[in-house]
């Protein structure tokens, strides 16, 4: 809609009131120079005519001036021209009678110049809309990426001050008991001017909601009720403790209550509960990395924290000394990929990796030596388990026969399990990383010990070795764990 007080104001337009419009703007400015003209008249719309149909036909006009109203025109300008040179009595009459604005436009001014004034406004002050609502968009984007940042910490309070002072308000949040969690009060509030309020309900474990309750001393536009509704959507999210944060929590607490207990038991309790990063078959790898200050030390495992974040993943590490930690990985990850985690500060530490372990079998004192390994170290050096243990598989010769033995075994069963869909290679890992024990291999693989029997009697005559055979087991397993790390 567009304001008549515009053209009367413009004095370059010419418009003169002589009888108030029932509304204080209209939709569309039309010309309209016909005598019938009930098909072509827009709802709403200010009509420009000088009454050319009607030359010395004045006593015709008041019939005119009723289709024109009955159309939903809700005013007319007259045109003084050489038609008519003032309005006729019979226009204001009827325009009266009709309940129709009338005004009249001076000789001088063209309607194009009217229909182009109003347009060129209507185009400015769209455009000023646009740009209006285009920044309330991008304050309502900033306050909710504020909000969220906040809402990081955990702490309700905070995120409540902040969409207070967004909203200019009094914000609080209620229980389903009607008791007030959170309130916070803008300093720009002024509960002495009007205000404005906005309630919003959100949902809790009780099925019983929560209640956002907000005053503010300025309208609540939309952008406003998006935010508060942002708002409440982070608020249930922190007061209802996320299941899995919830879950960590109670983990945590029965570690400290078994800790506190001295309660000891057979269960795997790390692996079963704290997302351990063990393999299908239980193994992780552990490595320790020893740096030259307990600063230094805190910056990478800050390091090695963002890299697993980047990938979803969770950090296990636990400090051993001020200056060197444990590192827990799965044993897929070689020492190269924990390198690379580290980027610079890789030529600043000790490491000394293992080889994989059963988690259970990860004990203090393996950890003690390869820690004690670290210290023989000089900064940027990395220890594998083999090189102190044995020298002499790292020796030419003695890789290359490895590695063919290796491809001889594990090639040839790996061959054989894309052709037939077995498990065979899968199988004497295992069998090997449990030492030849049936029943744990068969627990770790989820199959009968018969069924690891017969698969093992199988990779023994595909492989022409007898794993009964102390010499022929060893060397089944050092091709398997030579090359680890």
């Amino acid at each position: 809609m567009f304001p008549f007080s515009f053209l009367t104001e413009n004095s370059g337009l010419g418009v003169t009131e002589i009888l108030p419009a029932p509304t204080a703007s209209f939709s569309v400015v039309q010309v309209n120079e016909l005598e019938a003209p009930e098909h072509f008249i827009q709802p709403e719309s200010f009509v420009l005519t000088v009454g050319a149909a009607f030359r010395e036909r004045a006593g015709d006009l008041p019939t005119y001036i009723q289709h024109l109203a009955g159309q939903g025109a809700v005013a007319i300008g007259f045109g003084i021209s050489d038609v008519y040179d003032e309005i006729p009595q019979q226009v204001l009459d009827a325009a009266r009678a009709h309940n129709l604005g009338l005004y009249e436009v001076s000789r001088p001014v063209p309607f194009s110049r009217i229909i182009s004034a109003v347009y060129e406004e209507q185009q400015r002050r769209s455009t000023a809309e646009q740009q209006q609502r285009a920044y309330a968009q991008q304050q309502l984007l900033r306050s909710q990426e504020n909000l969220t940042r906040t809402a990081i910490s955990g702490d309700i309070k905070a995120v409540t001050n902040e969409v207070a002072e967004a909203l200019e308000a009094r914000v609080a949040i209620s229980d389903p008991n009607g008791r007030v969690v959170a309130e916070q009060v803008s300093r720009r509030f002024n509960a002495m001017k009007k205000t404005y309020s906005s309630s919003y309900k959100i949902s809790s474990d009780t099925q019983r909601p929560y209640t956002v309750d907000v005053i503010s001393t300025r309208v609540i536009t939309g952008e406003d009720r998006s935010l508060i509704r942002h708002y409440a959507g982070l608020a249930a999210t922190l007061l209802s403790r996320p299941t899995q944060l919830r879950r960590a929590h109670n983990q945590l607490n029965s570690f400290a209550l078994r800790l506190q207990l001295g309660i000891k038991g057979d269960e795997a309790i790390y692996a079963d509960t704290v997302d351990a990063p063990v393999d299908v078959d239980g193994f992780v790898r552990p490595i320790v990395i020893a740096t030259q200050s307990r600063r230094a030390m805190n910056t990478v495992l800050e390091t090695l924290d963002r890299q697993a974040h980047k990938r979803d993943q969770l950090l296990h590490a636990l400090h051993l000394t001020e200056t060197a930690f444990l590192l827990v990985v799965r044993p897929e990850v070689i020492v190269r990929n924990v390198l690379d985690d580290l980027g610079e500060h890789a030529s600043r530490v000790r490491i000394a990796a293992g080889s994989p372990v059963v988690l259970a079998g990860l004990t203090p004192e393996h950890v003690d030596q390869l820690e004690a390994r670290t210290r023989t170290l000089r900064p940027g050096d990395v220890s594998y388990t083999n090189d102190s243990t044995l020298p002499w598989l790292h020796e030419p010769a003695v890789t290359q026969a490895l590695a063919a033995r290796r491809e001889e075994i594990f090639g040839r069963l790996a061959s054989h399990d894309a052709a037939h869909g077995t498990d065979l290679e899968k199988t004497l890992g295992v069998y090997l990383r449990h030492s030849a024990q049936l029943a744990n291999t068969a627990d770790a693989l989820g199959v009968h010990r018969h069924t690891v029997r017969t698969r093992i009697e199988k990779i023994q005559n595909l492989c022409e070795i007898s794993l009964d055979n102390p010499a022929h087991f060893s060397e089944a397993y050092l091709a398997m764990t030579a090359f680890d790390g």
